[in-house]
């Protein structure tokens, strides 16, 4: 194995999912366009969970919403 750390969810991408993860993002607080491979906003530092895609405030490390289903 080469040691990297990859994400499965990859896998199940139809085309336009495929097509999607490949695009920019911009920021839903400051409006900034970043770069797809960027999960934090170059300018405010709001972050984009891997697992479900939810917006989080920088200060915050860990997802609210993953945080949320998983109860606690």
């Amino acid at each position: 194995t080469c040691g990297g750390a990859f994400e499965t969810s990859v896998l199940s991408f139809d085309h336009a999912g495929y097509q999607a993860a490949l695009q920019p993002w911009e920021c839903s607080y400051c409006k900034n366009v970043n770069p797809a491979e960027c999960t934090d906003c170059l300018r405010c530092g709001r972050w984009i969970c891997r697992n479900c895609r939810n917006d989080n405030p920088a200060a915050i490390k860990e997802c609210m919403r993953c945080r949320g289903m998983r109860g606690m």
